[in-house]
Formats: structure tokens, sequence, C-alpha cells
């Protein structure tokens, strides 16, 4: 019999989670990145618009050649976007953009230190199970991102522990709260 981790304490993943958050994402009700930053060790959750370098928004030593940034591409002939695959071997953390498309663009020509991190480029071929509106089809929440991100990265067991979180998050929502699509 397989025992069943609790989701109740904070998961240990084999990866660190920086997620940028926009200033006016942090006022959603159905916001995912509080309960990511609540749910991994050694995840934070920073609010703003910009940040000078990776170091300041992760708040100690660290370097870009060791973190990848989740980007969202699109697919053109022969294959993904991004020849810049990273060797997961390498790999120490991972940044997440949080807010609406709007905002992660925001974000994402606000810090020009991440045009310096390796992309992992994600064509997610699932839809979104998340409740708000999104203006794409490959557009996610912040906690399926990183489901998704854990899977590439090959940590499987963070991927399942954050899946059964947003499961839950979606249960306790409830069709009574659901924006309208």
């Amino acid at each position: 019999m397989e025992k069943e981790e609790s989701t109740d304490r904070p998961h240990v993943p084999q990866y660190a989670v920086l997620v940028l958050q926009h200033p006016q994402e942090a006022k959603k009700n159905l916001g995912t990145a509080r309960i990511l930053s609540q749910s991994l060790v050694n995840c934070r959750l920073r609010t703003g618009l910009s940040w000078p370098n990776l170091q300041r928004a992760w708040g100690s030593p660290t370097h870009s050649r060791d973190w990848v940034v989740l980007y969202v591409g699109g697919r053109r002939e022969g294959g993904e976007l991004g020849s810049e695959e990273p060797s997961f071997k390498e790999v120490k953390g991972m940044v997440l953009l949080d807010g609406n498309w709007k905002q992660s663009k925001t974000l994402w020509w606000r810090n020009p230190w991440l045009l310096k991190l390796r992309r992992l480029v994600m064509n997610p071929s699932a839809p979104s199970q998340y409740t708000r509106r999104q203006p794409r089809k490959n557009c996610f929440s912040t906690m399926e991102a990183a489901v998704c991100a854990f899977e590439r990265l090959g940590d499987d067991e963070t991927a399942r522990f954050l899946h059964t979180k947003f499961q839950n998050f979606m249960t306790s929502v409830g069709d009574n709260l659901l924006e309208p699509h």
C-alpha cells in the first residue's frame, strides 16, 4: 500500500519557485499564487511590477544560469518555439509570472533580467480547468502552470502534490463562486 502524502503541510520540491505577481492580481479572490507559495517550501511570492535582478526578486544570492522562466509559447512548423530548452540537471529554480495575459506581459517587459533566464517553453495540449476567464486557450492558472513545469522538469511527486492541492481548491470554490466564462 502506497503512503499518501498529506497536502496539509508544505511540500519540499526539487526546485525553488519564484512567483512574480502583478499588484492587481493580488486582489483577486480566485488567485492560486498564494496557495502555491503556501504549499511549497522554498517558494517565494513577490508582488510588484519590477525588480532590478533575480537576486533582488529572490531575496538572496543566486545565479540566473541556474534558473528557468516558464514561458507559454506557440507552435510553429518544426515543433516548439524556443531552442533555449534547459539541461534539467542544471536547473535549481523556476520563475512564474502571475497575472492575466496583459499583466504578465507587463511583468515580462518591466523585468529585462528575465530575458537572461532560459525559457521552459510550455505548449499545453489540454485546456485549463481554472474557473476564471482566459483570453487564450493556452492560458493556465499559476498553480496549473507550476504543475506543468514540475512535470516537465521531472519532479512528478511535486506535480502530483500540487495537482491535488489545485483539485481541492477547485472543489472548495464550488459552483457558486465561479466567474462567468
